[in-house]
């Protein structure tokens, strides 16, 4: 048998972080002309100026000795820090996406520009730096085809500067809130680190309402926070602030959609060249920008609603749902095509028991309203599809047949709403639901766009909210 090649290496830099650990070494993060993590029996600081004696074998770094050599040496930190920086090069980057944009996208993304490019930077540098870092995404096809998209980025540029993996927390949010609980699990994680920059939490797709507000003034400064979105901005929502991105401030809409202002952002960050995953991301949505003639990404778009829809009680993912896990499907080719067709078999299976089953009223404008108990129609597709997933689909068929319909889907105490794109400015349900959610005690949350919005309620009282929805929309 062939021995095993190792090379002997030195590397000097400053430690810019370090994870506690209760009975084992701490880690280390280490930045130089190139950046490396380590364990060390030796105890560190931060600003200390390090020498680290290591081998690689197989890509695999050990750690053979670590010497002191200088204390406090912040200003060569962020010589360091700026030079790893300067690599990345995000104003080619930027220009390079510039090139790219047509219009109306280009027109959108210009006044988002200088937002996008300062929180890339201090994402950048938090990152390469080793501050902790979770990436929450919606749980839905937008939200986690721009997680994959921020993936790229990051992995790209951890090969290009790290000399072994940089370790990070993606999580899937199911719901549409950025609450309490998962500020105090976030506040936990970070808890474990000391770092020279701050830990941030970057958010895609979710939580721009108010039952994100108790969260947001907890974080005050002591994390940064990126937050992507294209959600309608309540009145009463804090979170709005120097790193929160989303197209309606700047006169765009809903349909550039978070997934794909993920996606420029990502681009921002390195050099990766992700259009299928960005048309995909509009596609998922039901965005008026898709090309719905871009199969692949058409493809893309099914096989992530597909996988982020499943309930994981069927048993048929192999590995929890992360932008890794997602990447690894979509460059199986056999699993790829697998799922792409069991997943039309069952929307369209499932959007036919829908047609049959909905309960149909008309307004005394012309509107067709249709309602759907989505209880017996989850019973019979194995977990999938989930029901704000399944109203979009369904409410394209209703609009094919009348352009003037709003759809309801009713699941045990949730409720979807899709409104026909032609009457969403006639038709305010987001104003609908605030109403009844001020005047009963029945709403738990609710939200989203002018298009497409949700509340949790009361599950007794779902007969008397749908009764109240029908009031206001003025059925016959």
């Amino acid at each position: 048998m062939e021995n095993e090649h190792t090379d002997s290496n030195i590397i000097e830099g400053i430690v810019s972080s370090i994870k506690k650990a209760m009975h084992a070494s701490e880690e280390y993060t280490i930045v130089s002309n190139k950046v490396i993590n380590i364990n060390s029996k030796i105890k560190l600081d931060l600003y200390d100026k390090v020498r680290v004696d290591y081998t690689t074998e197989n890509d695999h770094i050990r750690v053979e000795g670590v010497e002191i050599i200088g204390r406090k040496c912040l200003k060569e930190y962020r010589d360091i820090l700026q030079n790893l920086v300067s690599e990345v090069n995000i104003e080619r980057n930027k220009r390079e996406l510039l090139e790219r944009l047509k219009k109306p996208i280009r027109e959108i993304t210009l006044p988002m520009l200088q937002k996008m490019l300062n929180s890339a930077d201090m994402l950048l540098r938090s990152f390469i730096s080793g501050a902790p870092i979770i990436i929450r995404f919606h749980g839905d096809g937008d939200g986690a085809i721009g997680s994959i998209a921020l993936y790229k980025a990051l992995e790209k540029i951890q090969k290009k500067l790290f000399l072994n993996e940089r370790g990070m927390k993606w999580l899937i949010n199911k719901g549409i809130t950025y609450d309490l609980e998962s500020f105090y699990l976030d506040s936990m994680f970070f808890n474990d680190y000391k770092s020279v920059e701050k830990p941030i939490i970057c958010i895609i797709d979710f939580g721009t309402n108010f039952g994100s507000n108790d969260a947001i003034k907890n974080i005050n400064d002591r994390y940064n926070l990126i937050w992507l979105d294209h959600h309608n901005i309540e009145k009463e929502f804090i979170g709005v602030s120097k790193q929160y991105i989303n197209p309606l401030e700047y006169g765009g809409t809903s349909d550039f959609t978070a997934g794909f202002l993920t996606g420029i952002f990502s681009e921002l960050i390195a050099e990766v060249r992700i259009e299928n995953l960005k048309e995909a991301a509009l596609i998922s949505d039901m965005s008026v920008y898709a090309n719905r003639e871009n199969y692949e990404a058409g493809r893309i778009a099914t096989v992530v609603d597909f996988i982020t829809g499943i309930r994981e009680s069927t048993g048929y993912l192999d590995g929890p749902i992360s932008p890794k896990y997602l990447v690894k499907i979509l460059e199986n080719q056999e699993k790829m095509n697998s799922m792409y067709s069991y997943a039309n078999e069952l929307i369209k299976e499932a959007i036919d028991a829908g047609m049959q089953s909905a309960k149909s009223y008309k307004s005394r404008n012309g509107i067709t309203i249709n309602i759907i108990n989505f209880e017996k129609i989850a019973s019979r597709f194995s977990g999938y599809l989930l029901p704000g997933r399944y109203s979009s689909k369904l409410h394209n068929k209703f609009e094919s047949i009348n352009k003037k319909s709003i759809t309801i889907v009713v699941f045990r105490n949730y409720i979807s709403f899709r409104i026909g794109r032609s009457i969403s400015d006639e038709v305010n349900i987001l104003e609908i639901i605030k109403d009844i959610k001020s005047n009963t005690e029945f709403v738990e949350s609710g939200g989203g766009h002018k298009e497409a919005a949700s509340m949790k309620i009361d599950e007794t009282k779902v007969n008397i909210i749908l009764k109240l929805v029908l009031n206001k929309l003025e059925i016959k």
